[in-house]
């Protein structure tokens, strides 16, 4: 997940992007407003964090600019400004959430989580995804191998869909608690490895090519064409 984080303080941005990035989340940083728009037009974020407060041009210019070009890319506001009249105009303008500071940098990931979630949601609603011969759609929750119907377990479905959307991606167990369970659920240790095992059984049977791989030491993966 990429992050463009746009915030003039150093000190702040030093902070927040030392704790992103130990979440395992990539992220560029902008320290004022003018290059925001321009950066937008030549990389994709999975979602923004920003200030109102800029140099150049503000964050709620920002987040105008973006909703009329029709950039419908997730908006965190983070900023200094607790005035209920400004965070109901920011909403209304199209951000997805807006937290004051100083905030807890742990809220701050849970934010990010739960908007990523919804983002990624509303774009799997018209989702159909294919990796070799397994095809999972989204919008009826149905997973096929070969036109073979494949009944899964909530998680496992869960579990199958974020390998499916990271193909040929090694992804470790943290990574897993993250996006399929939560940044703060209590697991046993052999989770994970048990809903792997048995997802692996359903996709397998009756299939001579095994999917879903452990690479030992580093975690999983799912490969999209055989070796």
């Amino acid at each position: 997940m990429k992050i463009l984080l746009i915030e003039d303080e150093q000190e702040v941005a030093s902070f927040l992007m030392r704790g992103l990035k130990y979440e395992g989340y990539q992220v560029d940083h902008l320290s004022d407003g003018g290059r925001v728009l321009e950066n937008l037009s030549k990389n994709k974020y999975d979602a923004l964090i920003l200030d109102l407060m800029l140099p150049l041009k503000s964050g709620e210019e920002i987040l105008s600019e973006m909703r009329s070009r029709n950039d419908m890319t997730p908006v965190i506001i983070l900023t200094a400004i607790d005035d209920v009249g400004t965070k109901t105009r920011i909403l209304n303008l199209g951000a997805d959430d807006y937290l004051v500071k100083p905030c807890s940098f742990v809220e701050l990931v849970a934010r990010i989580k739960s908007v990523l979630r919804r983002s990624q949601a509303s774009v799997k609603k018209e989702q159909e995804l294919v990796v070799g011969d397994l095809k999972l759609n989204s919008a009826l929750r149905v997973v096929t191998r070969k036109n073979k119907k494949i009944r899964l377990r909530l998680k496992e479905y869960a579990l199958l869909e974020y390998f499916m959307q990271n193909p040929d991606r090694v992804i470790n167990r943290n990574i897993l608690i993250e996006n399929v369970w939560d940044y703060n659920a209590h697991l046993f240790s052999n989770t994970v490895d048990a809903h792997i095992s048995q997802l692996r059984k359903k996709l397998n049977d009756g299939f001579d090519d095994r999917l879903i791989e452990t690479i030992h030491g580093f975690g999983y993966i799912l490969k999209s064409k055989k070796d």
